[in-house]
């Protein structure tokens, strides 16, 4: 009974606590998922300034992506993230989050996990465009780990960076592409289906 009272009182909150518990099982997570969607709980794209470690309710009938679900990105990160977000507020750009997230599993196969399921969208910066610029964020990295990108004020308060990230434009990843890397690592296609340009 009291499981029948939350799914239909709370059904944001029991279907987020139902992905939370299988957050180790790409394929029940897929399979929760489309649960939700069949009962009209909309799962919005994990987002590096509003997604947590868990999946979360955000509004009705919706629930944010938890990080932590996505494969190739641990615990540790996850809470890093999340620390430094709660801490300091919002991440600005891109740059910013190399600068301020010091953690050692903060490195390529994360960032690329990340990227591939558009989590930095929301920072400006597009899915490939990281991909094919890791050389350059990972030089960036570990110059703001030794300290040599720190950012110091100015004369008039204004911060300034002693490194700088300049990404190279791309050209963005195709349709195709994004459905393939969130079906590797999120388990299922989130933003869209291949079937659906033959409906």
């Amino acid at each position: 009974y009291r499981t029948a009272y939350l799914k239909a009182n709370f059904p944001e909150e029991s279907m987020a606590a139902l992905l939370n518990n299988e957050l180790d099982d790409i394929e029940r997570i897929a399979y929760l998922v489309a649960e939700s969607k069949n009962v009209g709980i909309a799962i919005l794209p994990p987002d590096i300034n509003k997604s947590f470690v868990n999946f979360t309710p955000e509004g009705t009938n919706t629930i944010r992506f938890g990080l932590e679900a996505i494969k190739n990105v641990g615990h540790a990160i996850t809470e890093a993230v999340i620390q430094e977000r709660t801490i300091r507020g919002p991440f600005r750009n891109f740059a910013d989050l190399l600068l301020r997230v010091s953690h050692k599993d903060l490195n390529k196969k994360s960032i690329e996990a990340l990227a591939k399921t558009g989590v930095f969208e929301s920072l400006g910066v597009e899915r490939n465009q990281i991909l094919q610029n890791m050389e350059e964020i990972l030089r960036f990295l570990m110059i703001a780990k030794k300290g040599g990108a720190q950012t110091h004020a100015s004369l008039f308060g204004a911060s300034a960076q002693t490194a700088t990230l300049k990404l190279q434009d791309t050209t963005p990843a195709t349709n195709q592409e994004k459905l393939s890397w969130e079906r590797e690592l999120l388990g299922f296609y989130l933003s869209d289906h291949p079937l659906r340009a033959y409906d």
